[in-house]
């Protein structure tokens, strides 16, 4: 049972932060052994949920169970999924998301098919804003079969501004624009390559060679349209001075794309304060 207080709070292990007027807007989870089935029912007014799920035997009731309500107010989603069928449980949640503007995800294992996606495609046009990012446990694991179904994923989303693909490996540059092909809103397309040891102080590889400067020129040949392209090293959040210095839980501004797009899954801030001193 999930207790509410008239102030804001926060729990350890599983955070939750109350705002006012009763309505909780914002939801925290880094317990792996809740399921959005049971959780969203209760907070249907939510603007913003980050939370794990691993589809467990022992993880009741599944996300594919989920009914209702629909989440009009929800903008910012961010789960770590390790399923089996992400893109049939990814679907059906974003079916009573009708608002959903950017999306996080962060895989962190399972076996992922075509299959699966061709026999439920959807396409959600509110999503501006994805990132998907591969956990440092399993990025050993990604093939780049994996990355053929993660890059038809970004397909569902035909109007995507800003792409952020997080701890790249084994990612061709044109598995990259093949996907991105009607994507014609494209602004930002901002890649971080897990690094491996390479010669020279300033060098690093993601396997296939990944050139941002490659991926614009194409892009542009084939759209017309300049898009900014970022490839950069993968780096682990937890060695910034935010992390380190402890001001990464509170960002002042619900900005998915000034405080949650520049981050790893596991230091997404926990709290975006929405202040707006016209009204204090």
């Amino acid at each position: 049972m999930v207790a509410i207080f008239e102030e804001p709070f926060a729990l350890t292990h599983t955070t939750l932060f109350y705002c006012c007027h009763q309505s909780l807007s914002q939801l925290y989870i880094s317990n792996e052994n809740w399921s959005p089935a049971i959780i969203l029912p209760r907070f249907w007014n939510l603007r913003r949920l980050h939370m794990l799920y691993h589809d467990r035997e022992n993880i009741y009731p599944r996300l594919l169970a989920y009914s209702g309500p629909v989440l009009y107010k929800l903008e910012i989603l961010e789960l770590s999924f390790a399923v089996e069928s992400m893109f049939d449980h990814l679907t059906h949640l974003l079916l009573f998301c009708p608002n959903l503007k950017s999306l996080f995800l962060q895989i962190e294992g399972g076996h992922y098919n075509l299959d699966d996606l061709s026999s439920n495609r959807r396409f959600f046009e509110t999503v501006e804003n994805l990132i998907i990012e591969i956990s440092k446990s399993w990025v050993s694991h990604c093939k780049l079969d994996d990355w053929v179904c993660f890059m038809e994923l970004v397909r569902m989303f035909p109007n995507l501004k800003n792409l952020g693909l997080r701890n790249v490996h084994n990612l061709t540059e044109d598995l990259i624009v093949a996907a991105l092909q009607w994507s014609f809103n494209l602004k930002l397309l901002d890649i971080k390559v897990k690094t491996t040891p390479s010669s020279g102080n300033d060098s690093f590889s993601s396997g296939p060679s990944i050139k941002a400067e490659n991926i614009a020129s194409c892009f542009f040949w084939r759209h017309r349209q300049r898009i900014t392209c970022i490839v950069r090293p993968y780096e682990d959040d937890y060695e910034s001075v935010s992390v380190q210095t402890g001001t990464w839980h509170i960002k002042e501004g619900f900005d998915f794309m000034t405080h949650v797009f520049p981050r790893n899954f596991s230091f997404s801030p926990v709290f975006l304060v929405d202040y707006n001193p016209c009204e204090d």
